[in-house]
């Protein structure tokens, strides 16, 4: 037995004493092949994160082309909303797809991650993105050491990738039209979580002078508050 083998028997006995009965919810009609070409890849998270989120991210995409989230794009909210599609994994280590819809001049606060792997591709629209590579050698406890990697707009079958390692803070909006995006989260891949941790920490990059600067941590409110409604 391998060591992630033997660590998945260990927890899952742990789980089931503190959640019993938790089951992985069945994919809606439409959407088994999806999620079963996903599981495929997902196992190849914790060894080869940038790869796999790559191969995740080109079947989002061709799912995209064949037209399987197009019954969304008519849909307009007020406020960004997500709708979970599919998902499967653990109690500590989980992956779920969601279709994200921005209206158009709202915009995701900047924020950076903790023990995720993502990939959001765009179906409809056009994004507008800032990416920032952390440095982790230069956490600290109130802040990040970034530098800039992207500034730009994406369209349809463009993607955003984060990984712990791979540009992992970003910042992103909807521009003059509404947003409709597919997004691929995984979380517990690069480490084992029982407790359900934050795997988002908003952040303020605008202080920032020059290609590398610090950005200090925000409170959620604080950052919804602050960016949510002001366009890049």
């Amino acid at each position: 037995m391998s060591d992630l083998s033997r660590r998945d028997a260990v927890l899952t006995a742990m789980a089931a004493v503190a959640a019993p009965g938790v089951a992985a919810a069945a994919a809606p009609e439409g959407f088994v092949g999806l999620q079963q070409a996903i599981e495929r890849e997902v196992a190849g998270l914790a060894a080869r994160p940038r790869t796999t989120i790559d191969r995740i991210q080109g079947l989002l995409a061709g799912a995209a082309r064949a037209g399987a989230f197009e019954a969304w794009n008519g849909h307009r909210p007020a406020t960004a909303e997500k709708v979970t599609l599919i998902g499967g994994g653990l109690p500590w280590r989980k992956w779920k797809v969601q279709l994200f819809m921005i209206p158009a001049g709202s915009a995701h606060p900047p924020h950076c991650h903790e023990n995720l792997a993502s990939c959001l591709v765009v179906a409809n629209g056009r994004l507008r993105l800032r990416e920032y590579q952390r440095l982790r050698e230069h956490d600290a406890r109130d802040s990040v050491m970034l530098t800039r990697a992207f500034d730009g707009e994406l369209g349809p079958g463009q993607a955003i990738a984060t990984t712990e390692d791979y540009r992992n803070a970003h910042w992103f909006a909807a521009t003059a039209t509404p947003v409709l995006a597919v997004n691929f989260k995984a979380s517990g891949y690069a480490r084992p979580e029982l407790l359900r941790f934050a795997n988002r920490r908003y952040l303020d990059p605008t202080g920032g002078r020059g290609e590398v600067f610090r950005a200090p941590f925000i409170d959620g409110d604080v950052a919804r508050q602050r960016f949510a409604r002001h366009p890049l």
